[in-house]
């Protein structure tokens, strides 16, 4: 049985929830501190920029997403008929990052990322406090920091341009050499997290495998200056190494 837990942000009681080894976040809870409650949500999820976060979440961390599906919604977006709610978006597309239940202790619980994405339309303020209040509950700040965007290598999508890049934590210093079919959203999640982390360069490859071998190899050029996972403290020379190895 799933183990709850509590955090107060700005008065707002939420509930956080343990899925596997992930910790999910009532966004019903979060709701109740605006006007409009829970109906927000449905709101929320009608948006399109909303249902394209979702979408792009869901082709990262999910292998079963059904991209049809997704692309039938995208289809009746702004149409007088579209109609969208969690429950109706797990169903077309298999999504697995946000969840909706009934009952006495069900609602709509989200991922981290999903979760402060809901903030973030809601008030940016909240989004603010939450992300603290997140990260002060996390017995583990830099391990929960780096397993939530540590993609595992899986070689299937071959035709697939995939990103190494070069991101820094301008409030440790620190730089994080990574790899994401998306380092634009890559950024913006990390972002999302810790708002200090900003982009530096990356390379394109034309599949995941040649981007895997890629960041391997610079990981082990650097293995000396290794912190943790994929973080490094990174010299103005290692930079320049990087920055000419993305050109060539």
């Amino acid at each position: 049985m799933a183990k709850n837990r509590k955090i107060e942000v700005k008065g707002v009681v939420v509930t956080i929830t343990e899925k596997g080894k992930e910790d999910f976040i009532s966004l019903s809870d979060i709701a109740t501190g605006f006007d409009g409650g829970t109906g927000l949500i449905e709101k929320w999820i009608r948006n399109k920029n909303t249902i394209e976060f979702l979408a792009v979440w869901e082709a990262i961390n999910n292998p079963d997403f059904n991209i049809s599906g997704h692309k039938t919604i995208l289809g009746e977006v702004g149409t007088n008929r579209f109609m969208m709610s969690v429950k109706k978006w797990v169903a077309l597309t298999n999504a697995i990052g946000i969840t909706a239940n009934a009952g006495r202790y069900g609602g709509t619980f989200a991922c981290r990322e999903i979760a402060i994405e809901f903030a973030t339309w809601l008030n940016p303020l909240f989004k603010m406090e939450i992300i603290g209040k997140i990260f002060q509950f996390s017995e583990n700040y830099e391990t929960v920091f780096q397993n939530v965007f540590n993609e595992q290598p899986d070689f299937g999508d071959e035709n697939t341009v995939y990103d190494v890049y070069l991101m820094q934590d301008l409030s440790t210093k620190h730089f994080k050499i990574g790899m994401s079919k998306y380092s634009g959203f890559r950024e913006k999640t990390l972002q999302s997290q810790k708002p200090s982390v900003v982009m530096l360069g990356s390379k394109s490859f034309p599949s995941k495998k040649e981007a895997y071998h890629f960041e391997q190899k610079m990981h082990a050029k650097y293995e000396d200056k290794r912190l943790r996972g994929e973080w490094f403290d990174l010299s103005a020379s290692n930079l320049q190494e990087i920055d000419n190895s993305f050109k060539q």
